[in-house]
C-alpha cells in the first residue's frame, strides 16, 4: 500500500471517529436536558407500621379482576402546549393563611422567588408545641424551595402549595409543580403530598390515615369514588402504570395501596407492586389518592374516596 493511500485512509478513519463522538455527545446532552422527575423532599422519617410487617414481607397475588375499560383514556389526543407565561392559579390572598379551630398551630405559604419565569413558594408551620418537629419540617420545606430555585435555572418552574386538611392530629399539604425545562418540548406537571402526624412529627402513610380495605372495595367495585378527570375511570388511571385493561385482584390492589406514600425506590427494591401513588386528606376529611397519568393527560389525577 502506497504512503499516499495510507494517509488518506487514516484521515478518513479519524474523521469518522470525530463525527461519532460528536453525535454521541449530542445524544447525551439531549438525554440530560429532559430531567427525570424526582421528588425534592425525600421520604425520610416515617411512622412504623403498627402491624410490624415490612414492605418486603408483604405477599402478593398474581391474579386480576376484570373491569370495564373506558375508551376515553386511549382515544384522547395530545393536549395543546400551554403558554409559557401561564400564571399560577392561586393568589397570595387565597393561600396566605390556613388554620383550624381544632389546631393550635398555623401554616403560612411564603414566596421564595418570583419573576416572569419562576414562582417558587413553600409552607411555614408556626405555633406547634413540638418545636423540634416544627423546625425539622420547616427546614425541609425551605430546602425544597432552594432546590427548586436552582432547578429553575434550566427553564420555567412554578409551584402551588395547598393546605388541604389541618387539625390537631393531621396536617395534609399538597404541592403541584409545573415546569418547562430547556431541551423539553412540553410543560410537565407533578404532585407531592405530605401528611404529618402532629402528635409525633412523623410522616403518615395512606394506611395510617384510612382503612385500606374500604378503599380497595370502592375501587374494585368501581363505585364510591370520583376522578378529577371526569372522562377517566380507575381502570383508565391504573392502565398507565399497570399496562393492563383489567384492575388488579383485590389482594394485589390492597398490597399496592399499602405502599402509598412510601419512597418509590424502596418499593421497587421490595418488589411485587404494580402501581404507586400518594394520598392526602381533603377539607372534608375524605381520602384523596394521587396517581400518575401521561403528561398529555395532565401528569396526575386525584381520586377522591367518598
Amino acid at each position: 500500500m502506497s504512503r499516499k493511500v495510507l494517509i488518506v485512509l487514516l484521515a478518513a478513519i479519524a474523521a469518522f471517529t470525530m463525527t461519532a463522538c460528536t453525535r454521541r455527545g449530542e445524544e447525551e446532552d439531549t438525554t440530560t436536558a429532559a430531567d427525570t422527575y424526582e421528588s425534592p423532599i425525600a421520604d425520610t422519617e416515617t411512622e412504623v407500621d403498627s402491624s410490624g410487617v415490612s414492605i418486603s414481607d408483604m405477599q402478593v397475588a398474581d391474579t386480576t379482576t376484570e373491569a370495564p375499560y373506558s375508551s376515553n383514556y386511549s382515544s384522547q389526543s395530545e393536549v395543546a402546549e400551554e403558554n409559557d407565561n401561564e400564571t399560577v392559579e392561586d393568589t397570595d390572598e387565597d393561600i396566605s393563611l390556613q388554620e383550624s379551630d381544632e389546631a393550635t398551630y398555623t401554616v403560612k405559604i411564603l414566596t421564595y422567588e418570583k419573576n416572569d419565569k419562576v414562582d417558587i413558594r413553600y409552607p411555614v408551620i408556626s405555633g406547634w408545641e413540638d418545636e423540634v418537629s416544627q423546625n425539622k419540617w420547616n427546614e425541609k420545606f425551605k430546602n425544597f424551595a432552594i432546590k427548586e430555585s436552582k432547578r429553575a435555572g434550566k427553564g420555567r418552574v412554578k409551584t402551588v402549595w395547598k393546605i388541604k386538611h389541618i387539625d390537631a392530629n393531621v396536617l395534609s399539604i399538597v404541592v403541584k409543580y409545573s415546569e418547562k425545562l430547556k431541551g423539553t418540548k412540553r410543560r410537565y406537571r407533578y404532585c407531592d403530598t405530605f401528611n404529618i402526624n402532629m402528635k409525633n412529627g412523623k410522616k403518615k402513610h395512606l394506611k395510617g390515615i384510612a382503612n385500606i380495605s374500604d378503599i380497595t372495595n370502592a375501587l374494585i367495585e368501581s363505585q364510591g369514588y370520583s376522578v378529577s378527570d371526569e372522562n377517566m375511570t380507575i381502570a383508565d388511571v391504573l392502565y398507565y402504570q399497570t399496562d393492563s385493561m383489567s384492575l388488579p385482584s383485590e389482594s394485589q390492589m390492597k398490597f399496592d395501596l399499602e405502599g402509598f406514600d412510601y419512597n418509590r425506590t424502596t418499593l421497587f427494591k421490595a418488589g411485587g407492586h404494580t402501581f404507586f401513588g400518594q394520598s392526602f386528606l381533603n377539607e372534608s376529611g375524605n381520602v384523596v389518592l394521587v396517581l400518575e397519568v401521561p403528561q398529555s393527560q395532565g401528569g396526575f389525577v386525584w381520586v377522591t374516596i367518598d
